[in-house]
C-alpha cells in the first residue's frame, strides 16, 4: 500500500525478510528500491547495514556527513548527484514485493555523526518508528521481524 509517496524517493528502500533463525543475527531477505536495478540479497542484519551504506554511497544521497578517506588513486569519488540517479522501477513495482516473515520500508533522511537517521514504515504504510542510529534501526528490525 503506497503511503505519502515515500517509495518514490531514491532514499527509501523496501526490506523483505524471508527467513529468520531464532536467537541469532541470521536473517535472509531482499532489499528493493527504485534506484536499484536488481534486488540486493542479505543474510544477516549487519549485512543489511553494510549493503544499505554502500547503496547510499553509490546513489550519493543522503550525503554522508563525513567523507571516507582513501589513499588509493583509483578510488575516486563516485558520488552521483540526486538528479543523475537512474530510476529502474516505479514505486508500484516496489510495493508488490513482500517478505515471507515481514516487510519494512526504510526512508533515510540524513547520515550525520557517521550514522544513519530516518523513518521505518510497516507493510501497510504506517510509520512505525524513527531512528537516529544504526543501533536503533537494528534493534527495531530485530524486535519486529519475529
Amino acid at each position: 500500500m503506497l503511503s505519502d509517496g515515500y517509495l518514490q524517493k531514491i532514499t527509501c528502500f523496501r526490506l523483505c525478510i524471508d527467513e529468520k533463525k531464532e536467537e541469532s543475527d541470521a536473517v535472509r531477505g531482499r532489499i528493493y528500491g527504485i534506484a536499484l536495478k536488481e534486488p540486493v540479497l542479505f543474510s544477516s542484519y549487519s549485512e543489511v547495514l553494510m549493503k544499505l551504506e554502500k547503496i547510499l554511497d553509490e546513489i550519493g544521497f543522503p550525503q554522508a556527513f563525513q567523507q571516507l578517506r582513501s589513499f588509493c588513486r583509483e578510488e575516486k569519488e563516485t558520488m552521483k548527484k540526486k538528479n543523475e540517479v537512474i530510476q529502474y522501477h516505479s514505486a508500484e513495482e516496489i510495493d508488490v514485493e513482500k517478505g515471507k516473515i515481514s516487510t519494512f520500508d526504510i526512508d533515510f533522511a540524513t547520515r550525520q555523526h557517521s550514522s544513519l537517521q530516518g523513518k521505518i514504515f510497516d507493510e501497510k504504510g504506517l510509520e512505525s518508528a524513527e531512528f537516529d542510529s544504526e543501533l536503533e534501526l537494528l534493534s527495531f528490525l530485530s524486535r519486529q521481524s519475529g
